[in-house]
């Protein structure tokens, strides 16, 4: 079995305020928002940010057309 992402194992509250960040900046600038992990102190690659961001995005695709 794989290991559990990094990103899955941020606390909750955390890992929803990445997740808010990523939409907002329509699945994004994930060096940053690394960066903004890393300075919370959350040793987060961008790699795995985007993997998170590319996943949760494939998640919401038929949520948003749905809405349309």
């Amino acid at each position: 079995m794989p290991a559990r992402s990094k990103v899955a194992m941020l606390p909750d509250e955390l890992r929803t305020e990445l997740e808010r960040r990523m939409a907002e900046r329509s699945f994004s600038g994930y060096q940053e928002l690394a960066e903004w992990l890393q300075a919370k102190g959350y040793p987060i690659s961008d790699d795995s940010v985007q993997r998170h961001g590319a996943k949760l995005q494939r998640k919401l695709e038929p949520l948003d057309l749905a809405g349309h």
